[in-house]
Parts: structure tokens; sequence; C-alpha cells
């Protein structure tokens, strides 16, 4: 069972980086997975559940990436550019990841990202926010304003998804949002 689960999965994710969410079928991915399509069935309610699947695994490649890549013991206002720029970096020729901005699924993405599943599983918010917590606890910030701070990153978590924005614009706002905060926080 759980070998043509991957499989199939495995060939969804090498069509939706080859052709994207859109031209990428269901029938596409059972051929290349050399199943028949009601077997897809047993293991995926739809192509959206399917590629919601492929996204997760990808953006945690990616945040896995960022956690070995940038420089955590920097300056706070630093590593927020640092995420932003390597976020920016290592969406932009990903094609499993860039569908964030697709308005055909992106809605369905952000659904789960903003339901409390989404939000206990995706561990690279609770990094950051354990990060920065404990970098204002040094700094000699009160646990009272620590708490707000995390609240204030979760609302910043929550507007980016739950926005209905897909472009560029609204990520470099996001950007200018978290950087402003965070020299807000600092001064």
């Amino acid at each position: 069972m759980e070998e043509k689960h991957q499989s199939i999965l495995t060939a969804a994710t090498q069509l939706f980086k080859e052709q994207g969410y859109k031209d990428t079928n269901i029938s596409q991915i059972t051929q290349a997975a050399n199943m028949a399509v009601g077997t897809f069935y047993r293991y995926f309610d739809s192509k959206e559940a399917i590629f919601l699947e492929v996204y997760k695994d990808e953006n945690s490649r990616m945040r896995q990436q960022m956690i070995e890549q940038i420089n955590w013991e920097g300056d706070e206002l630093q590593i927020i550019a640092e995420i932003f720029s390597l976020s920016k970096q290592l969406t932009k020729d990903n094609a499993i990841l860039k569908e964030w901005y697709n308005p055909t699924i992106a809605s369905y993405l952000k659904s789960y990202y903003a339901s409390a599943e989404g939000m206990e599983k995706y561990n690279f918010h609770a990094f950051l926010l354990e990060l920065f917590s404990k970098k204002l606890f040094e700094r000699g910030y009160s646990e009272s304003d620590i708490q707000k701070l995390g609240y204030a990153i979760e609302l910043i978590y929550k507007i980016e998804v739950t926005s209905d924005r897909q472009d560029a614009t609204h990520a470099e706002a996001l950007e200018t949002l978290t950087t402003y905060f965070m020299k807000g926080i600092l001064s």
C-alpha cells in the first residue's frame, strides 16, 4: 500500500515540476506511476489533495534549506532580510512553490496553512517564533512583551495565508511590514 502511495506521489511531483499544476492531470500522474486511475483515488481524493501533499513536502525541503543556510546568530533585521531573500531565491526557480501565487490552487494551499493542522505542522513558523523570542529574552524583554511579539508574528503569518493577493507586490508588502514591525520592536 505505502509503495503505491509513494509511486503516485513521486510521479505527481515530477509532473508538477515539469508542467505546473494547471497542465498536469490525474490521468498523466497515474500513467507515469504505471497505475490505473482508480488506484489514484484509493490514496488521494483529488488533484488538489495530491498537490497539497507535494507542496507541503517541497515547502518543508525549502524551509530546511533556509534553516541550514541562514546565519541565525546575526542581527534580527539581517535574519529577516535573509529569510525573505532566500525564500524568493529558492521559490523563483521552483515550479511547485511558485504555485502559491496561482489563483487556481492558492486558496486551497492557503486554507490548509491557515488551519490549525497547517499551523501545527508548519514547523518553520514555530522555529522563527522560538528564535525571536529567545533573542528578545536575551535583550531583556519581559515575558509579556515576548508574548505580544508572538501574537504579532502569528498575525503576520495569518495575513500571508489568508490574503487573496497573489502577486510579487503582496510579497514585497509583507516583507516591508515584517521589517518595520521588527524595527519598531527593537527601537
